[in-house]
């Protein structure tokens, strides 16, 4: 009866190692996984747009938060600004580092730049959870001739997984 025992304990334990092991590597291999598909960065909330020779301005979050569509329709004079304030959160896995800002629909012979502001631009990553802050801001260049006074185009924030300093760095 002691043998059969001792037996029966054994054989527990051994699936309970098997079990515990499992675990173990499967999550292991979820983390190694999501390293390159949960990278995610999105646009959550727009702030109080400041506009300086400017009416009308607008900026609106697409449904699924990875773009932002801006709209100038009226810079008044060569100078005006518009400042669009926006916080974006790193609702993924890892810690995201900004790569690129791709504009859509930008014309880049236009007398309106865009400069972008806030977030540490290219060199602090953003850790999965927290928020940041950043600006876009659209001017009518002083220094150009030109009529056009009103500007419409989408950005959208390009992102890479951010690589984790070793002791060496």
């Amino acid at each position: 009866m002691r043998k059969q025992n001792i037996f029966i304990l054994c054989v527990i334990l051994i699936i309970l190692l098997l079990l515990i092991g499992y675990v173990i590597y499967s999550t292991d291999y979820d983390v190694k996984k999501s390293k390159v598909s949960n990278i995610d960065v999105d646009f959550i909330h727009v702030g109080k747009i400041k506009e300086v020779g400017s009416t009308g301005a607008s900026a609106k979050i697409s449904h699924d938060r990875n773009y932002l569509t801006i709209n100038v329709p009226n810079l008044l004079y060569k100078g005006a600004y518009v400042v669009v304030p926006i916080t974006i959160k790193n609702v993924g896995l890892v810690s995201a580092k900004l790569v690129w800002i791709n504009e859509y629909g930008f014309s880049s012979n236009s007398p309106i730049t865009v400069e972008y502001g806030g977030l540490g631009l290219y060199d602090i990553p953003l850790e999965p959870g927290d928020t940041s802050n950043m600006f876009v801001k659209i001017t009518w260049n002083k220094d150009i001739n030109m009529s056009e006074q009103s500007t419409n185009f989408m950005i959208r924030l390009y992102y890479e997984q951010a690589r984790r300093k070793s002791k060496n760095d």
